[in-house]
């Protein structure tokens, strides 16, 4: 999930990116410096860890080919330099994101850091979303399309082959998948992919992916007029639509998609009126896709997740960043899969952590989404191991870390009005160096 350097001790000496979660602050250590100290928020490294920034002269050795004065406006001169540990201190973060961490002795509890983002603050918390398998998308605006920025997050996968599942289970976990009210009850835009595998390999190139029918319902807007906005209804009508036929699909590929669902949930459940409508060979990969599940060559998994846009400044900023390496990662280049030498492009996914805010109807959009590592390698969704998605987490509770200045021996308070140059990060991305 993220690039550790093992060094003689079998301690980690390096890290890619490091998430943590501040139980206190320690200015003014008896070496002069100042300390975020916590836990890792993903869990993979025990016990307390202690980090500051790294210096202007560490970073010059650490990148001795890179330009000196360079080094030193990113850290103290430029518009966009560093916030300090102070400042996360006087803003009162909650969980700070560290790049480029190098461990300062062989206790693998000590690091240094060379950049610090702030996910959430006690005075604007946000809601984390630790994700193993995520997908950010963005696309430039065009003559015909608008622009998209949104991140895609598998949440769960589902083995429904299993023979101790009973109908009642099925139906659940397929009514469970489009539900438009996530776990922390508040409303989202859910799918569903069916991951199907045979000897362990994936069925299809692509899943066949699922989404929740839209209705319409009318909201009031900040200005008081009213507007139509499309939302989806319960996961029970969207399960009924479907296998009644009532919802055929608008194009091939989406009346390929339902049939797939629909041949699934007749094989698994021995449903008699279960309606397909795809033609030609289509048809006959429908068909031997319900036998396949029926002789229980076939298994069947239930993938499902949610959708999330940027919030309106954040999408700027990554849009205007894509084609970076960090993000332009989750495109994939893949062959097509017939005998041309055509490729694809397809989404590519990774572990990613999601700092959001919401709406006043509690919908959730996302601030900043930092991969695991700051470049990961990732995958199609159909190469990757989905039941890692099972690990998602949902973290909203962060306790108020405490200020202790060393050198006087007494704990400080801030007042969160005084932010100096500190930027909002709940409300704006921070830059990437």
């Amino acid at each position: 999930m993220r690039t550790n350097l093992p060094d003689s001790n079998n301690q980690i000496s390096k890290l890619s990116r490091l998430f943590l979660q501040v139980d206190r602050y320690e200015l003014n250590d008896s070496d002069g410096q100042h300390y975020a100290v916590g836990r890792d928020l993903l869990g993979n490294i025990p016990g307390e860890l202690k980090i500051r920034l790294t210096t202007a002269e560490e970073r010059s050795i650490d990148r001795p080919k890179e330009n000196k004065l360079k080094i030193e406006q990113q850290y103290s001169g430029a518009s966009t330099s560093r916030d300090s540990i102070q400042d996360k201190a006087a803003s009162k973060a909650t969980v700070l994101a560290f790049d480029e961490v190098l461990a300062t002795d062989d206790s693998g509890q000590n690091f240094r850091a060379h950049w610090p983002r702030t996910m959430s603050t006690v005075d604007k918390p946000a809601t984390l979303l630790v994700s193993p398998v995520a997908h950010i998308e963005l696309q430039q605006k065009t003559d015909t399309t608008r622009a998209k920025a949104f991140v895609e997050v598998i949440k769960s996968n589902v083995n429904l082959s299993s023979e101790k599942k009973t109908r009642r289970a099925i139906d659940k976990a397929f009514v469970s998948a489009f539900s438009p009210i996530g776990e922390d009850k508040n409303p989202q835009r859910p799918f569903a992919a069916m991951n199907l595998r045979y000897n362990g390999d994936p069925v299809f190139a692509l899943l066949p992916r699922i989404y929740p029918n839209m209705t319409s319902k009318t909201v009031t807007g900040s200005d008081g007029k009213e507007y139509k906005q499309s939302v989806p209804v319960s996961g029970e009508e969207t399960m009924k639509a479907i296998l009644s036929g009532e919802r055929k699909g608008a194009n091939a590929r989406e009346v390929f998609a339902l049939d797939v669902f629909r041949a699934t949930y007749a094989a698994l459940t021995n449903e008699k009126n279960v309606k397909i409508f795809s033609e030609g060979s289509n048809r006959e990969y429908v068909e031997t896709v319900f036998k396949g599940i029926k002789s229980g060559m076939i298994e069947v998994n239930l993938a499902s997740g949610a959708s999330y846009n940027f919030g309106p400044a954040s999408a700027q900023s990554y849009l205007a960043d894509a084609d970076k390496k960090y993000l332009s990662v989750f495109n994939l280049e893949r062959s097509a899969g017939d005998l041309s030498e055509h490729v694809r492009t397809v989404n590519g996914y990774a572990g990613v952590v999601l700092s959001m805010q919401q709406f006043d109807d509690g919908s959730h959009f996302v601030v900043q989404a930092l991969s695991n590592e700051q470049y990961p390698k990732t995958s199609a969704l159909n190469e990757t191991d989905l039941v890692q998605a099972n690990a998602t987490q949902m973290l909203n509770k962060f306790s108020a870390p405490e200020v202790v200045d060393l050198s006087k021996g007494e704990q400080l308070q801030f007042d969160s009005a005084d932010k100096g140059k500190r930027k909002e990060a709940e409300q704006e991305p921070e830059v990437m160096p």
